[in-house]
């Protein structure tokens, strides 16, 4: 029976909650002409061969899958997104762009499209539980007065100030440029809370310090440039947000479609939006819109996002999302090297199966 972990960089191979024949593995490959089926490791893009008996029991479960879904593929590897759990792979399919088609329209149409009304009851039902704790809060002496003495107000007005300060030229990118000076109404808060609280005038000093102390340790992290790098050809895009380390290949495109996704969740200009596609289907490809923007990368070769006007970042941002629908670049490079070794893995076991044996001769006619 094979392993569920990966034998590259020992890491398990996760449930994918979908195949019954290929239970672990959230990347799987298969190649009905060969009779081969591959698990993927997600975290080193190694390819794991699975037997001939086991390959042969899942190729049919696998092609039935694959056949009922939308698919894109570049060279001899297509994919189709199954679900956030398993992405399936087709080895020797021709190349495809309908499902990065697909993906490209759903997300121009869902441009301005607005905050849906789940959205909306999500927020009103939290706040409305905020409230709740707060009255419930009340009934306690120690809350009370807490609450009385203006403390929550001199410590989070201010640290709201030092987000806006530190933060808001990333925080409210694409945005009205007066959201950006938002900060400064909560300064007159606080100097309205000051008088009415019984605190010491120390402790008032140190409750507004504090909180403008964590409000600049958010926003400095906040409003650290969001941006990504990128090579030439196939070679992976970087996401940077300078905050965690940065992303690769994959995963960093992913980070930039929910990166850029919020941004044009409200209200958005017809002729941007048409903008925004008119660019999209010019080079209808992430590598050839981001080689475009080559010549506005910073020194270190990061093309930071407030570096693109709006209609430029929704064409990132559709491009992104239908580069998402198409095989990734680390499990294409992973492909040549897979077949090799599965061609020797077959030699070798038909050096080492037994012979068939062969049919009796027919009797020798009479003389």
């Amino acid at each position: 029976m094979a392993k569920d972990t990966c034998v590259k960089c020992g890491k398990p191979l996760p449930a994918n909650n979908e195949l019954a024949s290929v239970p672990n593995a959230r990347l799987v490959a298969f190649d009905p002409d060969a009779n081969r089926v591959w698990r993927i490791c997600e975290e080193c893009n190694h390819w794991h061969l699975l037997g001939p008996q086991a390959a042969r029991a899942a190729l049919p479960e696998l092609q039935s899958r694959y056949d009922a879904e939308v698919v894109a593929g570049q060279g001899q590897l297509a994919m189709a997104s199954i679900s956030r759990k398993l992405l399936l792979f087709r080895v020797g399919a021709p190349s495809s762009s309908t499902a990065a088609e697909l993906m490209a329209s759903e997300l121009h149409a869902g441009l301005g499209s607005g905050i849906s009304w789940q959205f909306g009851v999500a927020a009103v039902g939290m706040l409305a539980a905020i409230i709740g704790i707060n009255v419930w809060l009340e009934r306690f002496s120690v809350w009370k007065a807490i609450f009385d003495s203006r403390a929550p107000q001199l410590f989070f007005l201010p640290a709201l100030a030092a987000q806006g300060f530190f933060g808001g030229g990333e925080m409210y990118r694409g945005r009205p440029a007066w959201l950006r000076w938002l900060w400064l109404l909560f300064l007159p808060l606080v100097l309205w809370s000051m008088p009415t609280s019984p605190l010491p005038m120390w402790g008032k000093v140190l409750t507004i310090a504090g909180g403008l102390g964590v409000g600049a340790w958010v926003g400095r992290g906040e409003g650290k440039p969001r941006g990504i790098r990128w090579g030439h050809d196939e070679e992976p895009l970087s996401y940077h947000d300078g905050v965690r380390g940065d992303q690769h290949g994959w995963a960093a495109t992913t980070c930039l479609v929910f990166e850029l996704g919020p941004e044009f969740e409200d209200r958005v200009k017809p002729e941007d939006r048409d903008a925004a596609w008119t660019l999209w289907r010019k080079h209808a490809s992430l590598q050839s819109l981001l080689q475009s923007f080559s010549e506005r990368r910073d020194a270190d070769g990061l093309l930071r996002l407030t570096a693109l006007n709006r209609p430029e970042r929704m064409a990132l941002l559709i491009a992104a999302g239908a580069r998402l629908a198409e095989p990734p670049a680390e499990v294409i490079a992973g492909l040549e090297e897979a077949e090799r070794i599965a061609a020797i893995a077959e030699a070798l076991d038909n050096e080492l199966s037994p012979p068939a044996p062969h049919a009796p001769l027919p009797p020798a006619p009479p003389a």
